[in-house]
């Protein structure tokens, strides 16, 4: 059994749109929401940060 830790980031975009984003950095997580959304980094605000540790088999 295997472990997998990472974060689970919610981030606000400007115009009110909230997103949950898993990833291990914060930069990796707006990284993820400017490809997807095609917004700005500067558009972006990070609402609340989770770890998330998963057991796997």
């Amino acid at each position: 059994m295997s472990v997998v830790k990472f974060n689970e980031f919610t981030l606000k975009i400007r115009n009110g749109a909230t997103f949950q984003i898993r990833a291990n950095t914060g930069s990796e997580a707006i990284k993820k929401l400017v490809k997807a959304q095609g917004c700005t980094p500067d558009n972006i605000t990070v609402v609340d940060v989770r770890e998330v540790i998963v057991n796997r088999k």
